[in-house]
């Protein structure tokens, strides 16, 4: 049985709403026209029939605000998540991290919600706005009714089951063959996930390694407290994601970690200190030195931790 598995729930959420975009379709009728000019401004207009032309039928803040607590949940849960062979809004959430998770969902449901009631209450100044905006290109018909665009935000969410037969819907022939082939993406997932583990913690380390060490001038590069933030939250959360138990990672975390703070004071030491920055650099070298053979000891095809 992959500990993998046993350690992780898999969890899809999708933040469901209406696009804000349609298709013009009245360009092959030459109403909407493209041109294109060279460097010495002669115009030439190519095949309308070959151009799909889509307008934004509206624009409002709160349209803006609810994809960006989608955008924002998926950044927050990709760092307390391990990175798995599943699509692209399934989570694989470690067992201890859940109830966070939960919490969190749950406030960020809420807003969502409230962002989606704010944009229904401006919706017919949006469509003012719009008709202005886009003269003869309005379109009465492409917006739908205000209890139809309400109707459209909605936060989808499965926790994935994968119980035994009696307890699940499923019976043990169809469980045991599922399972099987379940174990068998986990059982590969694991190598891949402990080097992508690695790789995300090389990436830190190698960042501020190299923001450490001068320019060819001998100037110092800007340090961002974005930066060490980012690695403090990776060490942080690491032992709680760490669950392969990766012992070799673990102690270079540890090593790594104890020569990071993310206050003010150390920030200051980065920014004004040379010893403080050499110090550091030198120790981020020689974890870095010991993670390189870690990392390329794994499979090649490694989860990336970055966004799509």
């Amino acid at each position: 049985m992959s500990k993998l598995f046993d350690e992780t729930v898999c969890l899809g959420i999708t933040f469901h709403r209406p696009g804000c975009h349609r298709q013009e379709r009245r360009t092959k009728t030459g109403e909407v026209e493209v041109r294109m000019a060279d460097a010495n401004g002669n115009e030439s207009k190519p095949d309308q029939s070959q151009l799909r032309v889509t307008k934004r039928i509206f624009k409002h803040a709160a349209y803006k605000a609810a994809a960006d607590i989608d955008h924002k949940l998926d950044c927050w849960l990709k760092n307390r998540s391990l990175p798995s062979p599943l699509k692209r809004g399934t989570h694989l959430i470690p067992v201890k991290m859940l109830d966070e998770v939960y919490e969190r969902l749950r406030s960020d449901k809420i807003e969502y919600e409230a962002k989606a009631d704010e944009l229904i209450l401006a919706y017919e100044g949006a469509k003012d706005e719009a008709r202005g905006r886009l003269k003869e290109l309005y379109r009465e018909e492409d917006y739908p009714s205000p209890e139809r665009l309400r109707a459209a935000f909605w936060v989808e969410q499965k926790l994935f089951d994968f119980s035994p037969a009696g307890e699940g819907k499923l019976s043990e022939a169809i469980y045991k063959e599922e399972r099987q082939k379940w174990n068998g993406i986990m059982d590969e997932a694991e190598t891949e996930v402990k080097v992508a583990l690695r790789q995300a913690c090389l990436d830190l380390v190698s960042h501020l390694s190299d923001i450490l060490t001068p320019k060819a001038d001998g100037k110092k590069k800007r340090i961002f407290q974005s930066t060490v933030d980012k690695m403090v939250e990776f060490f942080d959360l690491f032992d709680k994601r760490n669950v392969l138990n990766d012992d070799e990672l673990k102690k270079l975390v540890g090593k790594a970690k104890s020569f990071v703070r993310g206050d003010e004071l150390f920030i200051e030491g980065l920014k004004n200190s040379d010893d403080i920055r050499e110090m550091v650099r030198t120790r981020m070298e020689e974890v870095k030195e010991k993670l390189i053979p870690l990392v390329e000891e794994g499979p090649r095809r490694a989860i990336s931790f970055e966004e799509d």
